[in-house]
């Protein structure tokens, strides 16, 4: 639990920090700009699924060894 908090506020104050909203953007008119926003935005979908998958399948996992133990 301990490491979670430390994980989190680390994450928390990085994402505050001065330095992460340094970068003045980017081009939107260059030829290869909606590729690369297509696979960034995909690439946040698949991690937000396989989070997704993994949380279900570790919830049911601690439901099943639950009802062995009974």
């Amino acid at each position: 639990m301990r490491k979670i908090q430390t994980f989190l506020y680390a994450g928390a104050l990085s994402l505050l920090s001065s330095a992460a909203f340094a970068h003045e953007g980017h081009d939107h008119s260059h030829w290869s700009s909606d590729a690369l926003h297509i696979l960034f935005y995909s690439s946040l979908v698949a991690a937000v699924a396989a989070m997704t998958f993994l949380g279900i399948k570790q919830f049911k996992n601690k439901d099943n060894s639950k009802s062995e133990e009974i």
